[in-house]
């Protein structure tokens, strides 16, 4: 390396160093306020205090600004999907996608081109298919061959009751009541 490049390496290095920032992919959150985001800079101010200075009251106020703002996360986001869900009970395909949406699945399914077999790789379509039919069909008697099978029957399986049921005479205002 010259002379020049190392210099201006050094040069670099000393008034703009690399700097290494972790980036969070999280997906933003509809109940995620600007207050909320104030509250966990501050959690976060106290937690970088508390690593610091070891000080047992700057554990105490970083734990007491966690639990806050834990909490209050869970009910804001606890309320927030109340209500979604109220505005899509009589829809159970939206239904599905607020649950897809809590889960943070993806809403399309990869499509499967090839597949690696024993005797190779298939990737026609109608082949595919085939395989996967062929696959499915046989899942349950391929388990059942490695089940015992037994003279038991299924009814020596399941406990006799051993009490009985008292019935009453309810009149309409009792059940109204």
């Amino acid at each position: 390396m010259g002379i020049r490049k190392t210099f201006c390496l050094k040069v670099l290095d000393k008034h703009a160093p690399v700097r290494e920032e972790r980036v969070k992919n999280k997906p933003s959150v509809p109940w995620l306020t600007n207050t909320f985001k104030k509250q966990i800079r501050e959690r976060d101010r106290f937690k970088l205090l508390a690593v610091k200075n070891k000080l047992v009251n700057h554990w105490k106020a970083y734990k007491l600004s966690r639990n806050r703002v834990t909490g209050a996360l869970r009910e804001t986001k606890a309320c927030y999907y109340k209500e979604q869900f109220e505005l899509v009970k009589r829809d159970p395909k939206e239904a599905w996608k607020t649950i897809n949406q809590i889960l943070y699945r993806k809403q399309k399914c990869q499509e499967i081109n090839a597949i690696k077999t024993q005797n190779g790789e298939i990737s026609d379509p109608t082949e595919l298919a085939d395989f996967f039919n062929d696959y499915f069909i046989n899942v349950c008697p391929d388990i059942a061959k490695t089940i015992d099978k037994n003279d038991r029957n299924f009814i020596d399986y399941i406990t006799k009751a051993t009490s009985k049921l008292n019935s009453q005479t309810l009149s309409e205002s009792k059940v109204h009541r």
